[in-house]
């Protein structure tokens, strides 16, 4: 007789453990049901719509994680909870010899051996297994109530089984036995081992198949399975979908042939309004399933079209980048080439900097006093124009000079400076820009000067000095060059900007100590944005704060106050201590943080687009963030300990 086995129950009754963590209902009715399921069954028979119709729930995938338990327990024992403080870490005695009776016992079950009381009997009639019904009934109220007196299965010792393979149901009595899966249980079907443990009610069998079965090659067989279910089984299915809101990638087509469109479009579905990461590229990976679901189950535009459309439609091209519309989505042939090239005209008038996947390139420097590296973190970084001629500088405050790279190989064109206080000598550089002329100016914050140098590094003027008036640089941080040739200086020491002509003819003060709009705490870099707007990094104030050309003050954005997971100022969007800034051609702004170690990207009104770090959505290794410079073409030169990196869109 087949079993139809209601899904488990929901009550909210008093519950205890048995031994194998399952929990087992004290529930008169609850145990009524299930010895009632025992009586009619006539033997195990779990075929039909119960494993649904899609492809095996393979379990390969978990071999190693099982493995590495066979290692730290033995290839026979049960896996024993990590030791406490107070306990040895051998195990006892007792422990010890546990794991060996149940190893023991599951060899014999395995064998069919003698010893062993009952005998599952496969369709074929040959495929013996064996069991201990007393280790049976001590697991399951089912096999308990298959065991009383009174029972064909008691009186005989032979339970029939059908609809399981013979594989699937030794990779369950492993489980039974040794409390934990093994290499048999790695070799079955999801499918079946679901349906022995909701038949069964092992509820740590239940739990393992969703920490560890479900993963890339096996989420859409899973979520197949678990969608056909009559009764729904709704903690697979968001554990399949869990999975898919983090990213489905790395998929081998093979393992999603046969899987419906229905649970392809729940996965995708899924995948497209999960968080984090770069929209453009979570589109990008949405599409990428989506192809992929489509070679594997012969669907296109030509064949199953409204099922092609229907993945196709969770994908927001717009908000793709237009390289991966050339390179992928045209060549797919998904899209037809005319609706491709109308999504690259309009993302390419559009697209930012914000939707860009960043790494390193190049990097410039390494750690040291000798030629070609640097003391300490960089904080003054600049670059001018472009292809084969292309310059870079950063400047080395602890061995007093600046070395200036030609960006496109890397090398070396000169170093300016030697320790003094004389014309083109420093004691502390920290700042770099450079004019139109491609002329380099440089501060120095102990001098309190600013130095400007010709293309061959030789010394042109001095620009301020250090005294604490109007005109005067005290003690000059950040500096940067407007289109007319004006010249902003960050001064730390009197929290204020000052502008300068390009001959040093001092123009206007912009700012003042405080926390208000247009006041200054310990201010860093600065930049020129649109309109010679002046950009500032309010480093005490944890905020960047944007001016008009004549200084009036237009806006500020972030603050120290944002938690993420109650940290401060690590949310996105806010600061620790901003640093540097630099203003990408559409107007995007780049604010490099220390504290945090990264940089994040803003559009010119102060939205937050997205981290460039450790933890962001572009994934860069930084170890102090400082200077930092955007060019043309959204390449970043940034700052970092002992090196300039140059970050660009990768592939």
């Amino acid at each position: 007789m087949e079993v139809h086995r209601a899904p488990p129950d929901q009550d909210d009754n008093a519950k205890r453990r048995s031994p194998h963590g399952d929990i087992v209902g004290d529930d008169v009715q609850r145990q009524a049901k299930r010895q009632h399921c025992a009586e009619e069954a006539g033997g195990l028979e779990l075929q039909g719509m119960k494993l649904g119709t899609g492809p095996r729930w393979c379990l390969r995938r978990t071999r190693e994680c099982i493995r590495g338990m066979e290692e730290r327990t033995g290839s026979n024992g049960t896996a024993s909870p990590p030791p406490q403080a107070d306990q040895e870490e051998e195990p006892g005695v007792e422990l010890s010899g546990l794991r060996a009776l149940c190893g023991t016992l599951l060899e014999q079950a395995f064998s069919c051996s003698e010893l062993a009381d009952v005998s599952f009997e496969f369709d074929d009639g040959k495929s013996l297994l064996s069991g201990h019904r007393a280790v049976l009934s001590a697991v399951s109220y089912t096999f308990k109530g298959m065991f009383r007196s009174g029972m064909q299965e008691a009186k005989t010792g032979r339970v029939p089984v059908h609809g399981v393979s013979r594989q699937s149901f030794r990779g369950f009595l492993e489980w039974v036995y040794l409390g934990r899966g093994g290499s048999e249980t790695a070799a079955s079907d999801g499918r079946e081992l679901w349906v022995l443990a909701e038949f069964f009610d092992l509820a740590s069998l239940k739990a393992w198949l969703l920490e560890k079965g479900v993963h890339g090659g096996s989420v859409g067989a899973a979520v197949q399975f678990a969608l056909e279910a009559p009764w729904g089984r709704k903690e697979l299915v968001g554990a399949c979908l869990r999975l898919a809101s983090g990213g489905l990638t790395d998929l081998d087509p093979s393992d999603f042939r046969g899987v419906s469109y229905k649970a392809a479009r729940a996965l995708l579905s899924s995948q497209m309004q999960g968080r984090g990461g770069l929209q453009s590229v979570r589109e990008l990976g949405g599409f990428l399933f989506a192809r992929m679901w489509c070679d594997a189950n012969g669907v296109s535009l030509g064949s199953r079209g409204e099922e092609c459309a229907g993945m196709l439609e969770l994908v927001d091209f717009e908000r793709m980048r237009s390289k991966d519309l050339e390179r992928v989505v045209k060549l797919s042939g998904l899209v037809s080439e005319d609706a491709v090239r109308r999504l690259i005209e309009k993302i390419v008038a559009e697209e930012t900097l914000g939707a860009a996947m960043f790494g390193v390139e190049r990097s410039y420097g390494t750690l040291g006093a000798g030629p070609e590296q640097f003391g300490a973190a960089i904080r003054g970084v600049a670059v001018h124009g472009s292809g084969a001629t292309q310059r870079v500088a950063a400047c080395d405050r602890i061995n007093h000079r600046v070395h200036v790279f030609l960006a496109g190989t890397g090398r070396l064109v000169m170093t300016l400076g030697r320790e003094g206080n004389g014309q083109g000598e420093f004691v502390f550089p920290v700042g770099a820009a450079f004019n139109g002329e491609g002329h380099l100016l440089v501060t120095d914050m102990v001098a309190g000067s600013v130095q400007v140098f010709d293309e061959g590094g030789a010394f042109l003027r001095v620009i301020g000095q250090k005294a604490p008036g109007d005109g005067q640089t005290q003690k000059p941080y950040g500096v940067a060059v407007n289109s007319g040739g004006d010249v902003c200086v960050v001064d730390g020491a009197r929290d204020r900007v000052q502008v300068f002509r390009a001959d040093g003819s001092y123009v206007r003060c912009i700012g003042s100590k405080g926390s208000g709009p247009g006041e200054f705490s310990h201010p860093g870099g600065l930049a020129i944005g649109p309109g010679d707007s002046i950009v500032v990094a309010d480093s005490g104030n944890s905020r960047v704060q944007v001016f008009s050309a004549e200084g009036e003050f237009i806006r500020s954005f972030g603050t120290a106050e944002g938690a993420d997971e109650g940290r401060e100022g690590n949310g996105p969007g806010y600061f620790q201590i901003p640093s540097g800034v630099a203003v990408g051609a559409r107007g995007e702004i780049l604010v490099s943080d220390r504290g945090r170690k990264d940089v994040q990207v803003f559009d010119w009104q102060g939205r937050y687009l997205q981290t460039i770090g450790p933890q962001g959505e572009s994934k860069v290794g930084l170890e102090c963030p400082w200077g930092i410079a955007v060019d043309a073409a959204g390449k970043i030169f940034m700052g970092d300990i002992g090196s300039v990196h140059m970050l660009g869109d990768c592939e």
